[in-house]
């Protein structure tokens, strides 16, 4: 009796550790098609008790690769027709075990139970249009969404880590260096992103514009790569690198203004990039790697704040046959006689331009330590797109009072009346100057009698 009672605790015991383990499994998910029927399709996946996770290590897909319509997660269950155990997705896999190039999926629900999104999950997607990702997944693998041809809207609920919103147009993207979906024509990258990751969306022909957070450090190797589509991008002073192949064929990038943080452009960073017509480089850069611009033919203007001036990387700027290479003064000779700088056969100093400046006569304002500007309305010669330094001298018993440039108040940015700061060609500064606070009787002197007024004030006198 002992013996069968041992054997029978040793059965439940293999039967509930059975229960509690995982086992490879399918189920039966629910889809809709275009003209609203209703079938059941069998997903394969791992099985972990009533949790149900997409794919299972086979390289096979985990849906008939055929299958049209829309996908329901929600609606994942052991028999056919919507029966028996109802499974919750918590994650989706990778690469061919998910839903990798699936090109008849029209749309896919994720319940909020998903917490993990594979590695080139829907890569290849191309029938995907618009897709929701709650705010319970954690984790987006690397290249997820690339070559999804026709998405045009990636939403992200409120609340999570990835969220971005710029015209119903979101892009997720991850903080290591993994590639990324593909097809956003207006990108807004999230403030969490801290690397923008090799070709992360590179063969993004759609993609017209980009935003990068003052959180990116670095542009990852072939991170817009044949980004054909790409005008315009903003590369914040938070980046300090930009790695090989970054902007590698963006043809239709017109210009772009490289931050003072910047200190490497890396090999061929910029190659064949024939629509931009001008490139600013920062003081910052100490390395400028090999073809970094080749092949920028429509170039028509590089200005070089560069003072300690060394050789770049071999053809360089190979093809830029139209540039002007701007130089600080006194430099030309040392440039004309350092590779491979000296492939450009045009080389002169940065020319000065014209700052429209308005000051009302209660001080003066000195412009690089020595041009001093004193009238209502004039003009004053600046270095353009460099720091230029602007010192401001009220008259006795004045202060300054307010500071802007092209109406934006730089007040708060100005320390012991100096200002130190860059300006461009069409920029124009006001100069405001007033009595000093504690001339309140406004006699132009600060005595007993500004005392007097300001107790009969008090007493409403």
């Amino acid at each position: 009796m002992k013996r069968i009672q041992l054997l029978l605790c040793a059965f439940v015991a293999m039967f509930m550790l059975s229960v509690n383990s995982a086992w490879a499994g399918s189920a039966y998910v629910k889809v809709t098609a275009e003209n609203g029927t209703v079938s059941w399709i069998e997903i394969k996946g791992t099985i972990k008790g009533t949790n149900f996770e997409i794919g299972n290590s086979t390289y096979s897909s985990a849906i008939d690769k055929n299958t049209k319509g829309s996908i329901d997660l929600n609606e994942v269950w052991s028999l056919n027709g919507g029966k028996g155990i109802h499974y919750q997705v918590t994650s989706i896999g990778y690469w061919a075990d998910a839903f990798y190039y699936c090109s008849g999926l029209t749309s896919i629900i994720i319940p909020n139970s998903v917490t993990h999104i594979g590695t080139y999950a829907f890569e290849g997607c191309s029938g995907l249009t618009s897709i929701v990702i709650p705010n319970s997944v954690t984790y987006i693998g690397g290249g997820a969404f690339s070559f999804c041809s026709g998405l045009t809207s990636i939403v992200v609920e409120s609340g999570n880590s990835y969220y971005d919103s710029r015209n119903n147009c979101n892009a997720i993207i991850e903080t290591a260096s993994n590639d990324l979906r593909r097809g956003c024509k207006n990108t807004m990258i999230p403030s969490s992103v801290t690397r923008i990751g090799s070709e992360a969306f590179c063969g993004c022909s759609g993609l017209t514009s980009v935003d990068i957070p003052s959180s990116v450090t670095c542009i990852g190797v072939s991170a817009f790569h044949n980004c054909s589509s790409l005008t315009s991008i903003v590369i914040p002073s938070s980046v300090t690198s930009i790695e090989t192949g970054a902007f590698t064929g963006c043809s239709s990038l017109i210009s772009i203004n490289l931050p003072s943080s910047i200190t490497s452009i890396q090999y061929q960073s910029f190659y064949n990039c024939s629509g931009l017509t001008s490139i600013v480089i920062p003081s910052s850069v100490t390395s400028i790697g090999e073809g970094a611009f080749s092949g920028c033919s429509g170039l028509t203007s590089i200005t070089s704040y560069i003072t300690e001036v060394f050789e770049t990387g071999r053809f360089a700027f190979s093809g830029c046959n139209n540039a002007v290479l701007y130089v600080p003064d006194g430099l030309v000779s040392t440039y004309r006689s350092t590779k491979d700088w000296n492939c450009i056969n045009k080389i002169e100093e940065i020319p000065g331009i014209a700052l429209a400046m308005s000051c009302n006569n209660k001080g003066k304002v000195q412009v690089n330590g020595s041009i001093e500007f004193t009238n209502d309305l004039g003009q004053v010669n600046v270095k353009d797109g460099v720091e230029n330094t602007f010192a401001f001298q009220p008259n006795d018993n004045c202060e300054l009072r307010q500071v802007l440039i092209d109406g934006l108040d730089v007040t708060v940015s100005v320390e012991n009346n100096q200002l130190t700061t860059k300006v461009h060609e069409g920029s124009k500064m006001i100069v405001m100057f007033d009595k000093t606070s504690s001339d309140v009787n406004g006699d132009g002197q600060v005595d007993i009698s500004d005392v007097v007024r300001l107790v009969n004030i008090i007493l409403g006198q």
